[in-house]
């Protein structure tokens, strides 16, 4: 007696689910455009997973618990870092490292250059390490050497702490998006990229708001005046998102070792 289609459907997802090495696109299981109701298909462009079946729905929405969730919380921490000298200029950083001219142009230009810089190497590293390892390890360097601003005397230790701040998240933005880019169906990655583009545009918001409160709470706090509480502060809360990171990162379809 012959297997039914939707067996043969069901008996693929469970050998492909077995093997780490399928791609994505072996795992789907699709209901058959012709069986898709008005309200399903509604319910597709809302968010591309709702007419889909149950399992594929489970699937879809294990990589938005973990996948999703860490790139949105890293990048939101990332942009912290990146745009933190801003706010710490206007709040007592000018004064304490008696900054000039253009200082704060070239605070900017340093974490600039160590950016470009580290874009290919890091791409290339993350053919050779696992991204599981490799993303949440240059968080951890990034958000110490985002400490160590606090600690800074004067403003060239600040151009060589941007500089290499800037050089290790450089391996952000492009290994979020390869990472993105291995686990969802372009029909869904758009959705993805927009909500984790969205994590910057509330950092920027929501780090003026910080050093509001970290001014008026923190200052003179341990002898630190709040500009330098707020490096402390991005940074710290860098390194567990980062450990986060190395659980919930399931590396690439190829290379998973996740269930």
């Amino acid at each position: 007696m012959g297997i039914p289609e939707d067996g043969k459907q069901l008996t693929a997802i469970g050998v492909a689910t077995s093997d780490s090495s399928v791609s994505r696109r072996d795992l789907e299981f699709r209901i058959p455009p012709a069986k898709r109701t008005l309200g399903k298909r509604i319910l597709a462009v809302i968010w591309d997973s709702l007419d889909k079946s149950p399992q594929e729905r489970a699937l879809i929405a294990k990589f938005d618990w973990f996948i999703l969730s860490y790139v949105c919380i890293a990048y939101f921490v990332k942009y912290l870092d990146q745009t933190n000298v801003s706010n710490a200029y206007v709040s007592g950083m000018k004064e304490d490292l008696d900054l000039k001219g253009n200082d704060l142009n070239l605070l900017t230009t340093y974490w600039t250059v160590g950016y470009i810089l580290g874009q290919f190497p890091s791409q290339m590293m993350m053919t050779k390490i696992r991204p599981s390892i490799w993303l949440p390890a240059m968080e951890i360097v990034w958000s110490i050497l985002t400490i160590c601003v606090a600690g800074a005397k004067n403003v060239n230790t600040v151009y060589a702490l941007r500089f290499f701040i800037g050089l290790f998240e450089a391996s952000s933005y492009a290994g979020i998006m390869t990472l993105l880019g291995n686990w969802y169906q372009p029909a869904e990655l758009g959705k993805r990229a927009c909500i984790f583009q969205a994590s910057s545009s509330a950092a920027q918001m929501f780090s003026g708001y910080l050093q509001a409160a970290l001014y008026s709470g923190m200052n003179g706090k341990v002898g630190l005046p709040a500009w330098k509480w707020l490096f402390v502060f991005d940074g710290i809360i860098g390194i567990p998102i980062a450990l986060y990171g190395f659980w919930a990162i399931p590396d690439a379809p190829s290379t998973s070792r996740s269930r």
